[in-house]
């Protein structure tokens, strides 16, 4: 299959932990995804709307497509350097439209990066 790269749908959530010993969370997402529950350590994504679209588009029998897995960049950022540094990449299986992330400090602002990974007869690649 030809590969060829599409885009990437950037994901970015904010989390911080109040004064006083209260927490309070702020996450912001694009319209593509859904944020399903949070915690201060943890929080859930729903990306299905978007990947059964995408699925609808290039799931034809004419393409045939369909999703290889999903890659999680998750990077916090680090003031004194005034940048995001990448921590890890988890990786979802095909067949999977949601996940929680877990291992998040409190106080702590991150950047979410959902990687979309499709084969289609004529194409294919990170979408």
């Amino acid at each position: 299959m030809k590969k060829s790269k599409m885009f990437t749908f950037l994901f970015v959530l904010s989390m911080f932990l109040c004064v006083f010993g209260t927490s309070s969370i702020t996450a912001k997402a694009q319209k593509e995804f859904t944020i399903t529950d949070a915690t201060d350590k943890s929080i859930s994504i729903d990306w299905s709307t978007v990947a059964n679209s995408w699925l609808k588009e290039k799931d034809t029998k004419k393409n045939n497509g369909k999703f290889r897995d999903f890659k999680i960049d998750i990077s916090e950022y680090k003031a004194n350097k005034r940048k995001f540094e990448k921590l890890r990449t988890d990786t979802v299986k095909s067949t999977q439209f949601s996940y929680t992330i877990k291992d998040l400090k409190p106080g702590k602002r991150y950047k979410i990066v959902i990687n979309f990974y499709m084969d289609y007869k004529g194409g294919g690649g990170k979408t």
